[in-house]
């Protein structure tokens, strides 16, 4: 089970930012970010092809069951297979068949599959739906093909784990159904909307998955199955090209991430690999950090609870449970994730998801967790705080196809520890992603943050449609970024900004600086300087005149944010701390605090 589950995707170590200081004065521009690329899909070594009519095959093989079943007895394996059948016990949710064909894999017990079969034929015939009443089978409420997308998807599921139980009549009834659905067909000749909105990745990863449990069965049309199952590997391609970046970055944001992944596009990427032999993870970057992203997105603050640095369309702080978005972003995230990345994941999940000592395994509200958690949870793996893994987890991270970067202090397990300051440059404005095209810069740890009681630092200055021309990264997390804007015409609501900025957002970088060296006497430092400053994002892209408001989070610490001249140049300056803010002097545009120096050479800030 260990090297058949746990190691399938198991790939080759990431060309990482380096430890060391970095310098890039190149600009990178990414107008057509992940347009057309080059199929990068390769075939999964020593793959043994799947015989018609064998299951199952989405989550595991045949070959992996006795060392499942085996896994379902250990103490987590059991605490697994009790979450879930409580979860079975709550309303109906579309992955309930499936829950029931997972006992009747483990226990070989046909009331399992029997029960499994009268719920798929109330879906079939009746048309019910799922608890959350959006998902249907064939009867999808807002939204449609999103939510057909991931119905298609359960029902395979629950096909394929309960296929050898069933009489051959009713598997052909099913297999039919999912072939037949007209959602199947629609979404495989195109995806809702495009790559880059949250609808897409549901959509065709459902789909994706539903074709793959029916491919080579028995009393279906196999022409029709793999010419819609050519359409679907193409779009799913399409969507880790165009709709994320090179580190994870969901091009709508965060929780529109999710929607796309937990949906539809991690199952499918996870089944393609087991059912048919084919890895769309290891040359691809992107890919490679889907579910990898989240060792960068998460701090605990004092309270002990966690804060996500959550931007874009729906953010929020990573709920968890409720609807099929908010589940299964580590549960189904490790079938995908390469080797070399599963101990910081888990160290991340273990110390600062859910630090309590009681783990949920990532089963919150929908079964079909249980079922990835039982195959792909890494046991056998110790987990490891990634800032003891430099090369692979420097402590800054820049994912360049959307100019999101993440800056840390480090990592820790004790609460308060941590310090988050995240930047989005954008994407070229002739990409229309909306969310993706900038956004303000925040910072996280101390209180601050997402969680209760809700306070967020916002700084008085923001990046959009821009691309790096310098950057500076430190081993301890500081940092220094500049960027120009894409001369493109600016649109949508993106161009209602104020012309002057506009005209000079392309001449000018607009420039940030962050320390965490504590030579400011402040354990965090932000400057910034540029014709993005005085400006702020609001929530659907509208930019704003920005407003200085500084905070206060948790013991004693707050905010404290001034306005400086670089020379001619208007910046801003904030600190963190606990207690007095560290006071400043100006000599000649050289700004100094602590023994901190400032300055600005009308490209980049400049820290000695």
């Amino acid at each position: 089970m260990t090297k058949s589950v746990l190691l399938i995707c198991s790939a080759i170590a990431i060309a990482a930012i380096p430890a060391f200081a970095q310098e890039a004065s190149t600009p990178r521009k990414h107008q057509k970010w992940g347009v057309n690329l080059p199929d990068w899909t390769q075939n999964v070594p020593n793959f043994k092809p799947v015989a018609p009519n064998e299951h199952p095959r989405l989550v595991y093989r045949q070959s992996d069951l006795d060392a499942l079943k085996k896994r379902a007895a250990t103490p987590e394996g059991k605490i697994i297979i009790d979450r879930m059948n409580k979860i079975l016990e709550g309303p109906f949710t579309l992955w309930h068949p499936a829950g029931y064909g997972l006992l009747y894999q483990i226990t070989g017990e046909m009331q399992h599959a029997d029960k499994a079969r009268q719920l798929v034929e109330d879906v079939l015939d009746k048309g019910v739906k799922d608890k959350d009443g959006r998902y249907g089978f064939a009867n999808p409420g807002s939204g449609g093909p999103m939510r057909s997308g991931p119905a298609i998807g359960a029902i395979g599921l629950a096909y394929d784990l309960n296929h050898k139980a069933w009489p051959e009549d009713f598997r052909k009834k099913v297999a039919k159904a999912i072939l037949d659905n007209p959602y199947t067909t629609s979404i495989a000749n195109r995806g809702p909307i495009g790559p880059g909105c949250n609808h897409y990745g549901a959509a065709v990863g459902g789909v994706g998955v539903g074709l793959l449990a029916i491919q080579n069965d028995d009393g279906v049309d196999q022409k029709k199955v793999e010419e819609l199952l050519e359409k679907i590997v193409k779009q799913a391609r399409d969507e880790i090209a165009e709709g994320y970046g090179d580190r994870g970055y969901y091009f709508e944001g965060h929780h529109c991430g999710r929607i796309s992944s937990n949906s539809g596009l991690i199952p499918f990427i996870a089944s393609y690999r087991i059912a048919a032999g084919k890895d769309l993870v290891t040359k691809n970057e992107n890919a490679r950090w889907l579910a990898a992203k989240w060792i960068y997105d998460f701090a605990l603050n004092n309270d002990g609870k966690y804060t996500n640095p959550q931007r874009g369309m729906y953010a929020r702080n990573f709920p968890r449970g409720g609807m099929t978005s908010m589940n299964g972003d580590f549960a189904q995230g490790f079938a995908i994730t390469p080797r070399e990345f599963l101990p910081a994941l888990k160290w991340v999940y273990n110390n600062q998801v859910e630090p309590a000592a009681t783990k949920t395994f990532d089963i919150v509200e929908y079964p079909q967790q249980a079922i990835y958690s039982l195959a792909h949870w890494p046991f056998d793996v110790l987990e490891k705080n990634p800032q003891d893994q430099p090369d692979l987890f420097p402590r800054v991270m820049h994912d360049t196809a959307a100019g999101y970067i993440v800056f840390r202090n480090g990592w820790s397990a004790k609460p308060g520890e941590d310090i988050v300051v995240t930047a989005l440059l954008g994407t070229a404005p002739t990409n229309g992603r909306g969310m993706a095209a900038g956004g303000s810069v925040y910072v996280l740890g101390k209180g601050l943050g997402w969680s209760e009681p809700f306070t967020n630092y916002r700084f008085p200055g923001i990046f959009h449609c821009s691309y790096p021309t310098y950057t500076k990264f430190e081993k301890d997390g500081s940092g220094v970024v500049s960027a120009i804007g894409y001369e493109e015409k600016v649109h949508g609501k993106l161009g209602e900004a104020p012309p002057a900025y506009l005209a000079e957002r392309s001449r000018k970088p607009t420039c940030l600086a962050v320390d965490f060296s504590g030579k400011s006497g402040a354990p965090l430092l932000v400057a910034m300087t540029g014709p993005g400053i005085d400006h702020q994002v609001a929530y659907w892209m509208q930019i704003e005149p920005a407003k200085v408001k500084d905070v206060t989070g948790a013991d004693g610490f707050a905010t404290r944010t001034v306005e400086v001249k670089f020379g001619n140049d208007k910046g801003y300056i904030m600190t963190l701390q606990k207690g007095d803010a560290p006071k400043f002097t100006n000599d000649n545009g050289t700004v100094t605090i602590g023994t901190r120096k400032l300055s600005f050479d009308g490209k980049k800030l400049i820290m000695d």
